[in-house]
């Protein structure tokens, strides 16, 4: 698996979950994350995001990958509004020790298009999302699910 290959024996944290409806009539404004990493998950509509100063336009079963320090902001599409899952992670250790602690390399496009594996990123990011409405979610459970991520 993934995880296992390429990062050290921890597995990143979930830090949060959080499902988003975007408005037509509202954005995010520009932020950052100091200590955590965002994969944005756009389950339904459209929209664009700017990360770093570049414009990336996103669409049902992409996925965002958002590094710690990152600048960004995102607005949805007037006629397609954006539904969004967000899995807030921290804790990345790779096993090579001169690659830095992100998920992507500072240069690297943030941006997966779902394609064919749509559905099976939406259903698992969802059911993640399920297990952490639980007044206390089995954060064990859920760091295994996103290793097998």
């Amino acid at each position: 698996m993934f995880f296992q290959k390429y990062f050290c024996n921890c597995l990143p944290s979930i830090e949060r979950i959080h499902l988003d409806y975007n408005l037509t009539d509202q954005a995010y404004t520009f932020h950052l994350h100091k200590d955590v990493t965002e994969l944005v998950y756009i389950a339904n509509g459209n929209g664009i995001y700017m990360i770093n100063h570049q414009h990336i336009p996103v669409q049902q079963g992409d996925l965002l990958i958002i590094e710690k320090g990152f600048i960004h902001a995102g607005a949805s599409s007037l006629h397609n509004p954006m539904k969004t899952l967000a899995v807030v992670i921290s804790d990345i250790h790779w096993n090579d020790a001169e690659a830095p602690n992100n998920i992507i390399y500072p240069k690297s496009y943030p941006l997966i298009r779902g394609g064919a594996h749509s559905p099976y990123l939406s259903n698992t990011l969802m059911e993640l999302w399920r297990m952490y409405q639980d007044p206390q979610p089995d954060t064990e459970l859920c760091r295994m699910i996103l290793h097998h991520f």
